[in-house]
């Protein structure tokens, strides 16, 4: 009898290995008094942020350097609110103060350039303004939105045509809506063929989202909300982030139908319940970031994949801070940004003492 000795073969088996995310804190920079990052954008030559705070001069703009940051400017105001550039490597700057217009004239809204070299030239004040708080680039221009937080109908949009300014939104200015309450321009955004304002009133049903068509404004009928925070283009639809005071929405993040509609994006998690600030959103090889807060408890990060909502940051989930990060008062994610292949999260409170912080998810 022949006797065939088999020899056990080992079978690899590929093996499905989950990367959990890893949250580290930054190194923060800024004074104690700066509880909030405002503004925060991902540019060739880094990641910056702008900086808000309690005391003169807490409007500051900051450069993420090997781990660092390092100061780049600051202004005479306590908000930098809204931060862009353009193809040379200019940055913009958009500063402020709550309620410095509430005596008209006395406003201090303004518009900076800071070059390359660091040299800063102011492109206009705006003193009917408190805050020059929102920004984008449309048709190679830059345009801002203005907004004095608690006088209503004060609301402007103006076009930089360096040199020169071209006001597009505001009372009188043909196709704006008529006798609205509208205080700011809370938020601007294009995907290139148009122009979308989200607007900021302290009367619900007055965040509407209006549309820059030819040289009107068209209304996109929105759910009602008190200010209209956030856009993305998400597979091919225009997604809108809502205020949600009194948890009038069980999902405020909403997606713009081709007959008009607008739908909530998913089931939202019951965690949101009470979350009425969920502040921005981005879009990054094809997934949805959001960052919320508002109620004690709810700051987080949730990512949507077409299909469902998952937590990414709160609760000290995958590394993450631990909430409420603040005693008394609100606390949210003011603004998310990819940069370098890490997602960066900047978080803010209404009250001191609270100092702004940073955050870095990394794969």
């Amino acid at each position: 009898m022949l006797l065939i000795s088999c020899c056990p073969v080992a079978l690899a088996l590929e093996q499905v290995v989950e990367i959990k995310p890893t949250w580290q804190k930054t190194r923060t920079a800024w004074p104690d008094t700066s509880n909030q990052v405002r503004s925060m954008i991902s540019t060739d030559g880094g990641l910056y942020v702008g900086t808000s705070g309690t005391i003169a001069r807490s409007a500051q703009v900051w450069r993420l350097v090997d781990g660092g940051w390092t100061k780049q400017a600051e202004f005479k105001s306590l908000k930098a609110a809204v931060l862009q550039v353009d193809a040379d490597g200019n940055l913009y700057v958009g500063t402020g103060t709550p309620h410095s217009a509430e005596t008209r004239g006395r406003g201090a809204a303004e518009v900076w350039r800071i070059d390359a070299k660091g040299s800063r030239t102011r492109l206009r004040a705006f003193p009917q303004q408190d805050i020059a708080y929102s920004m984008a680039w449309f048709q190679g221009k830059l345009h801002v939105g203005t907004m004095t937080e608690d006088i209503r109908g004060r609301a402007e949009l103006w076009r930089f045509d360096d040199p020169g300014w071209t006001q597009l939104a505001g009372q009188g200015v043909p196709g704006w809506p008529e006798d609205n309450n509208y205080a700011g321009v809370y938020e601007m955004w294009t995907d290139g063929s148009a122009l979308i304002a989200g607007m900021f009133s302290r009367t619900m049903g007055d965040g509407d989202v209006l549309k820059l068509v030819g040289n009107r404004w068209v209304d996109l009928r929105a759910p009602e909300s008190h200010y209209a925070l956030c856009f993305v283009s998400y597979r091919g639809r225009l997604v809108v982030s809502l205020s949600n005071l009194g948890a009038k929405y069980h999902n405020p993040v909403f997606a713009l139908q081709k007959d008009g509609t607008w739908q909530p994006l998913g089931k939202a998690p019951a965690e949101w319940e009470g979350a009425y600030i969920p502040n921005h959103m981005i879009v990054y090889r094809d997934v949805l970031y959001l960052g919320v807060g508002g109620k004690r408890g709810t700051l987080s990060v949730w990512k949507y994949d077409g299909g469902s909502w998952t937590k990414l940051a709160g609760d000290g989930l995958n590394g993450s801070w631990v909430d409420p990060l603040v005693s008394r008062g609100a606390e949210w994610v003011y603004r998310l940004s990819f940069h370098k292949g890490k997602l960066y999260a900047g978080l803010a409170s209404d009250r001191s003492p609270f100092q702004a912080q940073v955050w870095a998810m990394s794969p």
